[in-house]
């Protein structure tokens, strides 16, 4: 039992920093690709509907996909293609939804920028918890020493 609290504990800690990533990265989006230049008025139509809509589509894909549930320490390429799959199908269905429901209309691009933002942060994340785990692992000094060969 105390082991299913310790990882579903670490699957929430993963999610959850998922999805300040995703409402992170997409004002950074707006920053790269505009430069100073009319960023306030993005930034008034940014908070009601894109922040809200972003964080509900790529929780779902998220929740489709689900990338957290695989173990930390055996993580590998797979994982991290699982990851990339993940957010791109989150961006378009990010984009989708902004399209269908006709939102103030914000540059094409920065869905692109911010699929690019977030596959490396999104896996720099895995990759420092796995590192955090390694480190913090405890041998077990209880043990017998034995002599195979």
């Amino acid at each position: 039992m105390k082991s299913y609290v310790k990882v579903f504990a670490k699957r929430l800690i993963l999610l959850s920093a998922d999805l300040f990533l995703v409402l992170l990265s997409l004002p950074i989006a707006l920053y790269l690709r505009l430069d100073t230049e009319n960023l306030s008025m993005y930034f008034s139509h940014l908070f009601p509907y894109y922040y809200l809509t972003g964080f509900i589509a790529y929780f779902i894909s998220f929740l489709i996909f689900k990338p957290y549930r695989t173990i930390l320490r055996l993580a590998n390429l797979f994982t991290a293609l699982r990851v990339a799959i993940t957010i791109c199908f989150g961006g378009f269905f990010f984009y989708l939804i902004s399209y269908m429901f006709n939102f103030p209309a914000i540059p094409r691009s920065i869905y692109v920028i911010q699929i690019l933002l977030l596959v490396p942060s999104c896996l720099g994340i895995r990759f420092s918890l796995r590192i955090f785990d390694r480190l913090v692992q405890i041998p077990n000094l209880n043990g017998t020493p034995t002599l195979i060969y």
